[in-house]
Formats: C-alpha cells, sequence, structure tokens
C-alpha cells in the first residue's frame, strides 16, 4: 500500500509544474488516486505518519495536512493508538430524501410508532455543535419506538429546533410529513452507519425489553437540511434573533468584564510594572494566534507610542515546528491565548523562559498550561465564551495590554482613560452601525483599513467578517494599502476604514477620500461626519478607541452574519479552540 501511494505521489512528482504544485496536495491526490483504483480498500490502514515522511522525503507538517483533509472530508478515519485507515461507505442516491415512514411504505409494510418522550427544552452543546445553534436554544425532542406492523424495528432518537418546527404535537406518524406540511421538508442528509450494541437501558426503553441483550444492532446517525435558494443549508426560520445569539451577549457583556478585569487585575499589573521599570525589557515579543495575534498587534502599537519598547512578533512556528532556538535574553516575551491550551504557544514560551526571557500570559483560562509556563499571569478575566468567534475575550485582551502599558509608563491620563472604557462601551452598544450591515449584505469582497492604534482592530475586523459572514475580507493599513492592493479599488468596491483620534487620521481620511472618488463604497468608523460615517463613542485616549470602535463592529458583525443566512456562533469547519504544533 506504501508504494502504491508512493508511486502515484511521484508520479503527480513529476508533472508538478503543469498541475498542482504543492506537496500536500499532491500527497492528497496520490491517496485518493490509491483509493480509486483499488489499491488501497476501504477499512484499509494507511502507513504511519513517519513512514510516509520517510519513503516521499516530506516533512510530517506536510504529511498531517494531506491526511488531516481527507479525514475532514470523510475519505478517511483516524482511530486512537490504532491509525489512520480508508473510511468505510455506503453511498445511496436519492431523487427525494425520504425517512422511516417512507421507506417501510415502498416496500408494503405497515409504519407505526410510539412516542416514548415527545417535548421542548434547551439544547445541549453536543446538539448546538451538530446543528448549527447557538446556546440556549430551544429544540423539540422526540424519543420513538418505530414499528413495521408489529414488529419493532428501531428506536429512534431525534432533535429539530423549535425555530424549524415550533409544535412537537405536530409530529403523527412521520416527522418529514410534519415538516412538509410547514414547506420545510429536508432535502439533503449526511449518514453515517456502525454497528453497537444494545445498552441495558435501550433494551428495557418502552417495548424494546424483550430484545435480548447484547444484542448486536445498526446505528444509524443522520443530520438533514433544507438548502436554501441562496445555498446556505437552513431556513431564514431556523436562524435566531439578533439578540439572541452567544456572539451578541458576549460581546455586550464586555463593558462589565473589563470592569471586573481592571479591578482584579490591579495588584498584579503594579507588581508586573514595577519589575519592568526596574529591570527595562530590551524588547517586547508577542506570540499568538488568530483573534490574539490582533490583540499582539495592537501591544505592538501601544508599547512602541507609549514607552518606545520596540515590539517584534515572533511566530511560533519556529519552535514548535523548526525546533530553533530564538534569542531573547532581557525580553519581556508576552503570549496571548483565549485558552492558553495551543501546543505550539505553550512550547515557544517555554523555549522564551529557557532563553531568559520574562515570560508573561494573558489567558482567560488561568488553570491552563501556557499559564503554567509563564513568570507571571495576567487573567484576562472575560468570562465563559461559547460563541466560536471570540468577542469578548479579544475586547479583554486589548483592555489589559493598555493596563500593563500604563502602569509600566506610569501614565495617569492613560489609566484615567482606560477607567472610563467600560462606560464607553455600554453607552457605544446601540449606536447605529445598520449602513454598514445593509450596504455588505450582498458583498463579496472588502478591504478593512487601520493604521496605528487601529490596525489590530481592522485584522479583527476582516477575520470576523470571513469567519461569521462568510464574506472574503483582507486587512490592510492605510499606508500599505497604497503598495499595490489599492489598484482592486473601483466603483462599488467596499472599505470599511478604523480610525481614531491621533496623527494618522489625517492620512486615513486622505485615503478614505481618494477611494471615494474612484466610486469605491466607503465606511470610516470613529472619525468622519460624513453621511457613510459610523458612530462610535469618543474616549478620552486615543489607545482606548479600537477597544470601544470594536465592540460596534461585533454587533454588526452579528446581524450582517444573520442577514447572509449565517449563524455567527457556528461557523462552518472551526472550532472553538484550535491546537497548532
Amino acid at each position: 500500500m506504501a508504494v502504491s501511494i508512493a508511486q502515484e505521489y511521484r508520479q503527480l512528482d513529476r508533472n508538478s509544474l503543469a498541475g498542482e504544485p504543492h506537496a500536500y496536495a499532491r500527497l492528497r491526490r496520490a491517496i485518493q488516486h490509491s483509493i480509486r483504483s483499488g489499491s488501497l480498500a476501504p477499512g484499509n490502514a494507511l502507513p504511519s505518519e513517519r513512514e510516509l515522511c520517510r519513503q516521499l522525503a516530506l516533512s510530517r507538517v506536510t504529511v498531517r495536512k494531506a491526511i488531516g483533509g481527507l479525514v475532514e472530508d470523510g475519505v478517511l478515519v483516524q482511530r486512537h493508538g490504532a491509525g489512520t485507515f480508508v473510511a468505510e461507505r455506503i453511498v445511496k442516491s436519492f431523487s427525494r430524501l425520504t425517512g422511516f415512514t417512507d421507506d417501510l411504505r415502498a416496500r408494503g409494510l405497515k409504519p407505526r410508532v410510539e412516542f416514548l418522550e415527545r417535548g421542548v427544552g434547551e439544547v445541549t452543546p453536543e446538539e448546538a455543535m451538530a446543528l448549527n445553534l447557538s446556546p440556549g436554544a430551544r429544540v423539540i425532542r422526540l424519543r420513538r419506538l418505530r414499528f413495521a406492523g408489529d414488529k419493532p424495528l428501531a428506536l429512534e432518537h431525534t432533535v429539530v429546533p423549535q425555530s424549524v418546527l415550533p409544535d412537537p404535537r405536530a409530529i403523527k406518524l412521520s416527522l418529514y410529513d410534519a415538516l412538509d406540511a410547514i414547506g420545510c421538508r429536508p432535502t439533503r442528509a449526511l449518514q453515517r452507519l456502525r454497528a453497537v450494541g444494545l445498552d441495558s437501558d435501550q433494551a428495557g426503553c418502552g417495548r424494546i425489553h424483550y430484545v435480548p441483550v447484547p444484542r448486536r444492532c445498526l446505528r444509524f446517525r443522520r443530520r438533514t437540511a433544507k438548502r436554501t435558494l441562496t445555498g446556505h443549508p437552513m431556513t431564514a426560520n431556523s436562524l435566531p434573533a439578533a439578540e439572541q445569539t452567544a456572539m451578541y451577549r458576549e460581546a455586550r457583556e464586555a463593558a462589565d468584564a473589563v470592569a471586573r478585569q481592571l479591578t482584579r487585575n490591579e495588584a498584579a499589573v503594579a507588581r508586573l510594572a514595577a519589575r519592568l521599570r526596574a529591570t527595562p525589557p530590551r524588547f517586547v515579543a508577542t506570540s499568538a494566534r488568530g483573534s490574539s495575534d490582533h490583540a499582539a498587534t495592537f501591544a505592538k502599537y501601544v508599547f512602541e507610542t507609549q514607552l518606545g519598547c520596540a515590539t517584534m512578533s515572533a511566530s511560533p512556528s519556529i519552535s514548535s515546528v523548526y525546533d530553533t532556538p530564538l534569542h531573547l535574553e532581557g525580553a519581556l516575551y508576552l503570549a496571548i491565548s483565549q485558552s492558553g491550551k495551543s501546543p505550539d504557544l505553550v512550547r515557544q514560551a517555554e523555549h522564551a523562559r529557557q532563553s531568559g526571557a520574562h515570560v508573561v500570559a494573558m489567558v482567560n483560562v488561568e488553570d491552563s498550561p501556557l499559564a503554567a509556563v509563564a513568570d507571571d499571569v495576567v487573567p484576562l478575566c472575560a468570562g465563559p465564551e461559547t460563541s466560536v468567534a471570540a468577542t469578548k475575550s479579544y475586547i479583554c485582551a486589548l483592555s489589559a495590554i493598555v493596563h500593563i502599558a500604563s502602569a509600566w509608563k506610569q501614565d495617569g491620563a492613560l489609566r484615567a482613560a482606560l477607567a472610563g472604557v467600560p462606560a464607553a462601551l455600554r453607552d457605544t452598544w446601540n449606536l447605529d452601525w445598520s449602513p454598514l450591515v445593509d450596504g455588505l449584505a450582498d458583498a463579496r469582497n472588502l478591504f478593512v483599513v487601520g493604521r496605528g492604534l487601529g490596525l489590530g482592530a481592522a485584522q479583527e475586523a476582516a477575520l470576523k467578517l470571513k469567519e461569521t459572514c462568510g464574506l472574503h475580507a483582507e486587512a490592510f493599513s492605510a499606508a500599505e494599502v497604497r503598495h499595490g492592493p489599492m489598484a482592486i479599488v473601483g466603483p462599488g468596491f467596499p472599505v470599511l476604514f478604523f480610525t481614531q483620534d491621533d496623527d494618522t487620521t489625517s492620512g486615513t481620511l486622505e485615503l478614505a477620500r481618494e477611494f471615494r472618488e474612484r466610486g469605491a463604497h466607503v465606511w470610516i468608523a470613529g472619525a468622519d461626519p460624513s453621511v457613510d460615517g459610523l458612530p462610535v463613542y469618543a474616549t478620552a485616549h486615543p489607545a482606548c478607541a479600537p477597544i470601544v470602535t470594536i465592540a460596534n463592529f461585533y454587533r454588526a458583525a452579528n446581524a450582517l452574519a444573520l442577514r447572509r443566512g449565517r449563524n455567527p456562533d457556528m461557523p462552518p469547519h472551526l472550532r472553538k479552540v484550535t491546537e497548532t504544533v
């Protein structure tokens, strides 16, 4: 089998200039070709990652990326402690998706049902993930014993969003018939089956008590959806209201979270600041991923503008993949992570401490592995965050950075401005950003532009638009966008600007005017009095402005995601905690 994969890969490798140039993609295609040709049959084990690396002279990262993509597509399955295998698959083509009742009738049998449970409750975390629902959503739960005549055939557990089917009593014999009656019959499904044994509770349920235990049976797990005309796999009725999403609730909680953080962290930040003044670091190095990395961009501009301390971003892969030690003696090493669990961040923090850096972990989970390897911990104090999209934890990261800088510098004006941020977050929450939501409802591409202290917020906004709204957005500084990217800005092209009241404002507004003159659709958050200006509550210091502005943006992004037919709490293919190596 390894020989077959190697042969396929080398053939593709020889043709790579005319075909796929990436090694991981060629390996992925080689495995697929081996499966289609029969060289790898369903259930066959793949060679180990180490063996594939040796035979093909590829890195472990390349092999993992190829295999991971095929696992996500369902072509391969990974079993803990056993290895990677070709997935067993049964494919059935449907012109119309049918349910249990339809299938029995098609076979000339008489379907019958006994309800063991039929009610409404709050969605569980597992159900929310499977059905793309927000935490706290209401669902209908059915537990039914299904018969063909008098013969019991199946014990069925069903969960349906109550927003799709409000009344569980509408379900009589067939769930699909009930959904058909309201125009929501499923049109597509993903179904998996495997052999299992009935446990004693299942065997004793209703009239199934006479089935011998353990009796082997087949477990069918089907997830269905109705695809809309826009291509989104849910109906408008299945989406929560804007105020019901976890993203909305958690972003709104940021004001209380920041107030809590400033009070709780006062002593810890004062101790850290005293150490930094007594032993000034040679420079600051930051390490982070995703939204936390955008907070690190903000930290760069805060520490450099307020303290004159050079700040650089340290790539976690230098330690975790390349295993190359960095010379960080005398540096302040700032690791930012909501979960504090990602192995690459933890490993690099360990290396930084070993090299002589003072490691500070800014984490929401205080007993995390990252916190355990740090010299000091500055808790984010955001509280539980269940939406996949980080909101209040990002805002709390920004406020913690300003807290550290103001104490380190002993800047009373900055400290006072930061103390006013919770009130500003509350006052700004209900400001109207609906022009942005309306303007981006049908957009396909977007630039988000900021500069200096506002660049991190622009990066965060671009990520959230991709993540929650399915909108391709790219972030640029107002300087860098002139070096090539602005060539594609023309009539109708949308551009969102983030501004703060500092020395970057005039240049950023000048660029916005230039884009408007080209016919671009421009919105400016914070400093523009024009008709397309987006209101933001003023802060007493420009370093605090991005903390407030991004909260306004989160509320707008939540509304935009729903307008575009997406649940912002459950972006496709993403998880709340991402662990990279």
